[in-house]
């Protein structure tokens, strides 16, 4: 059995990955699928960039593993961007998970690093039970011979 991380959705705030923000109950944050806007620090990334045709007004957005509950308000397609509620206080930084519950996200479910694990247990399985199958040989092998 393998524990591969499979597909991620991350956040990030700036270019220069240095800075938090601090998030207040009630009120509005705009996430937006444009990375360009990093650099002017003006709304928080999201790694998805189908972000705005995936979630639905209503839905929950759970970012750093579920401690911060945003509720999208709408949905902004072709500007790449989506109004959420902040529903509870909270400060976060750089690179944070983003989970949304209940929606079928359009990402493959292998990613390469995962690809990589797999081929690598697969090549050192395969390497053990050659290995296994040798010394199998090698033991029926002298035990015929004493024979």
């Amino acid at each position: 059995m393998l524990d591969m991380k499979g597909p991620e959705i991350r956040t990030d705030i700036s270019a220069n990955n240095a800075i938090k923000i601090k998030l207040i109950k009630d009120q509005t944050i705009v996430l937006t699928s444009d990375y360009t806007l990093l650099r002017y620090n003006t709304k928080p990334a999201c790694s998805y960039p189908a972000l705005t045709t995936s979630v639905a007004p209503r839905k929950n957005i759970l970012v750093a593993d579920g401690s911060v509950v945003l509720k999208a308000l709408t949905c902004i397609p072709l500007a790449g961007e989506v109004m959420c509620r902040i529903m509870n206080n909270a400060t976060i930084g750089e690179r944070k998970n983003m989970n949304l519950p209940g929606v079928v996200v359009d990402l493959p479910i292998l990613t390469a690093k995962d690809a990589d694990v797999i081929k690598t247990r697969l090549l050192s399985t395969m390497l053990t039970s050659s290995q296994f199958l040798l010394c199998a040989r090698q033991a029926i092998s002298k035990r015929s011979m004493r024979s």
